[in-house]
């Protein structure tokens, strides 16, 4: 597979993982699973946000499977009617003088991706403050905040009772869990199974005349309270209300502000943090305080024989067991994490906190722990990621695709408390292509290509800069190598034979280490462009001066005497003009200049000292005093940009030098450099005396597969103990065929070490 040359390299969009929006999260989790639902149920979670938009979140995988824009203003609730279809409701937060707002009811199908809205018709009324499904799926309660709630069918979305003026304000609500004898109509509910009337969009009086006459109902049971704190007790029969009982209230309680209800126990809390939990079975009560203010939500468990809630405060959340009337575990915030903003069950043992900073945490049963492994979601199609395996996982890994060429097989030979990760990196690993795998095997211009991709693979930035650098030179160097190595006529003749290890300039963002034409290139491009942007007086001055180290003398000239006739710097700049000009016809002159540059640089008026040393072409001089005076990077800059390639090189090894010194200690940098100046054994000596050793030995194997090292008997030791200590650290990470394959590159030596490894592998 040949390099393609001149190619357009894009980027085409394969998948795209969408973040939670913006806090504050309404959340509500789908019915649980059970016996008669288990084939087809899909633990999903439905978060609504403050700019009216619903995403369903998929929490065994943790991803956002749909987001639908529903409503104009922030999501206040959220119902599921069954698997696959879930009510919600909003208002804004304005109101008008008389309180009212313009509520938003809508029905949303998963499946078929229908959105239907409910009570379109109604103009501006008491904000709704809860809605409440049945346990049979058969009716929902609408309340309000000031008006008597209203009782719809929801198998045919038509209102069936509305319910008088005189009746109780309800602060909360709550259907009965009772065991009924369920209908298929009313498991699972979807817009194929809704058989809308001509009436469904009629308002219906209280007397329910135009409910539909032909569908039959099961009794439902429900609670609820007052303003002050009573308890009722009615029973809906279609659109049949009738009145059961009434309990007073409680003294030692507030008032009310959530119920839950589930087999014989309701839990009630209070505007004063007391919660009331009644046994029915038993006809007994229990009152406790938890003096935490405002219980905002109480929410039971799922499963069968799980009793315990969750208790939702303005200051955190508790977990008590119903069933033992005891407390569990609780969590405080702002000090043990963000402010909760709601709360639900993901699963019997799995609490799950929407909190202020935008996430949602699902906790372990003591709200302690809230993280987990990504394996465990079991991810399909999920990128190469090897920063989530253990270490000696991933460096097996990354070893593995760097010696690709030497193993046909994922090797397992990994210790066993890491059997999990070596897993789950295969799979990771069979994610890729089989033609990228294939051209990871077979790269053209081997181990270095190789390594620049496994870098781009495990987004080691400083590797994919190191790897692209050293690839450039070292095909640069083949080339020219190549064509000293033949004759005139081999030139010509093998000339189309070599193109191949032509490459493309190094990007402007290598700066110092492109090639001194590219980046002298460069500089003049960069001059022009500041040209046509400028504004000001200090803008023309920089480009200037930096046309006249360029050696752009004529442009120079022409800058300064633009200088306006106002300006203080007019008389000054028109004599450098002069002076400019007048240098290039004269030769006696010159020894004047480097002693008024010298005079400028010893007081200390640096730039404009090596200024006039470029003025009469000894740029290498003002290089070097700009070394002396610490300015390291012009000085570079000047070589790179004015000298030729041997002297700029001479700046540059100065350069190297001082980046090792133990101050600065900017090896990287250094052995960039070296690299542009194709010092190959230079940059391997560095990398090994920088305990760089894998890079050390895989930039050495390179260098001799191009041809441009080889072993001496001068260097023959120092090639031969980079190869044994990269095969020690093979070996340590347990990639041992690897290992004794670098073993057959040293001498007498490598067959003593390789033996070893042989029989450490044979006895594990």
């Amino acid at each position: 597979m040949k390099p393609l040359k001149n190619a357009r390299i894009k980027m085409f969009i394969t998948g795209h993982l969408s973040a939670l929006a913006a806090p504050p999260h309404v959340i509500r989790m789908c019915p649980p699973v059970t016996f008669r639902n288990w084939t087809v149920y899909r633990p999903l979670m439905a978060v609504g946000n403050a700019s009216g938009s619903i995403q369903v979140i998929n929490m065994a995988t943790g991803i956002i499977e749909k987001e639908y824009a529903l409503h104009l203003s922030p999501v206040r609730g959220i119902e599921w009617i069954g698997l696959t279809s879930f009510l919600s409701y909003s208002h804004p937060n304005i109101m008008n003088s008389a309180g009212h707002v313009r509520n938003e009811l809508v029905l949303t199908d998963l499946q078929s991706g229908r959105i239907k809205g409910l009570r379109g018709d109604r103009s501006e009324e008491s904000p709704i403050d809860m809605i409440r499904v049945s346990y049979l799926r058969q009716y929902v309660i609408i309340a309000f905040k000031e008006e008597p709630f209203e009782i719809w069918d929801l198998r045919q979305l038509v209102l069936l009772r509305v319910m008088p003026k005189n009746f109780p304000i309800v602060t909360a609500l709550e259907w009965s869990p009772g065991h009924y004898k369920k209908t298929q109509s009313s498991l699972d509910l979807s817009f194929d199974k809704i058989k809308e009337t001509s009436g469904s969009n009629h308002s219906v009086g209280t007397d329910g005349e135009n409910a539909p006459k032909t569908v039959s109902y099961t009794k439902e049971h429900l609670v609820f309270t007052d303003t002050n704190g009573q308890l009722y007790h009615f029973s809906v029969e279609g659109n049949v209300v009738k009145h059961g009982s009434v309990i007073p209230a409680d003294q030692a309680m507030g008032s009310v502000t959530c119920i839950a209800w589930k087999g014989d126990h309701i839990v009630l809390g209070d505007v004063d943090g007391n919660l009331n939990i009644w046994n029915l079975k038993g006809k007994v009560s229990k009152g406790i305080s938890t003096h935490r203010g405002w219980i905002k939500k109480i929410r039971f468990g799922p499963g069968k024989g799980n009793m315990k809630i969750l208790v939702l405060y303005n200051d955190g959340v508790d977990v008590w067991d119903v069933k033992d009337v005891t407390f569990m575990h609780q969590v405080r915030c702002p000090r043990e994490m963000p402010k909760v903003q709601d709360v639900d069950w993901v699963g019997s043992d799995r609490p799950v906190l929407a909190t202020a900073d935008g996430c949602l945490r699902v906790t372990d049963i003591m709200l302690k722990l809230c993280s987990s492994c990504i394996p465990d979601y079991q991810p399909s199609d999920f990128p190469i990621v090897p920063h989530i395996l253990s270490p000696r996982v991933s460096l097996y890994m990354k070893s593995f695709l760097q010696h690709i060429l030497w193993k046909q097989k994922f090797n397992t030979d990994i210790d066993q408390q890491d059997d999990s990760d070596m897993i789950w990196a295969e799979e990771q690993l069979e994610s890729l292509h089989s033609d990228w795998r294939h051209y990871l095997k077979y790269c053209p211009y081997g181990t270095a290509e190789r390594c620049l991709h496994v870098s781009r693979i495990f987004g080691d930035k400083e590797g994919c800069l190191f790897w692209t650098v050293a690839l450039h030179f070292l095909k640069q160097q083949k080339y020219e190598l190549l064509l000293t190595s033949k004759s005139k006529v081999e030139k010509e003749a093998t000339n189309e034979d070599y193109q191949h290890f032509l490459d493309h300039p190094l990007d402007t963002a290598y700066d110092f280490f492109c090639d001194s034409d590219v980046y002298k290139k460069l500089q003049l491009d960069r001059v022009r462009l500041h040209l046509s942007k400028r504004t000001t007086y200090s803008q023309t001055q920089q480009c200037a001066e930096r046309l006249l180290l360029l050696g752009q003398t004529d442009q120079a000239v022409q800058l300064l005497l633009e200088t306006e006739s106002e300006n203080d710097s007019f008389y000054e700049d028109c004599l450098r003009a002069c002076l400019i000009a007048t240098v290039q016809s004269s030769g006696t002159s010159q020894s004047i200049i480097k002693l008024v540059s010298t005079n400028l640089i010893a007081s200390g008026r640096i730039s404009e000292g090596v200024q006039l040393l470029c003025l009469i072409e000894k740029a290498s001089d003002g290089c070097r005093y700009l070394q002396g005076a610490g300015r390291w990077d012009e000085a570079v800059w000047l070589a790179k940009a004015t000298l030729p390639v041997k002297e700029s090189q001479e700046i540059l090894k100065r350069w190297v030098d001082y980046l090792c010194s133990p101050l600065i200690d900017q090896k990287n940098k250094a052995i960039l450099a070296l690299l542009s100046m194709h010092e190959f054994w230079k940059v391997v000596k560095l990398l090994y005396s920088a305990h760089m050793l894998e890079r050390a030995a895989l930039f050495l194997q390179s260098c001799l597969e191009f041809g441009l090292l080889t072993k001496t008997p001068e260097n023959s030791k120092d090639i031969d103990t980079i190869f044994m200590d990269y095969s020690r650290y093979l070996l340590s990470i347990k990639n041992r065929s690897s290992a004794i394959n670098y073993c057959k590159l040293v001498s007498d030596i490598g067959d003593d070490l390789r033996k070893q490894f042989q029989f450490i592998s044979d006895d594990l």
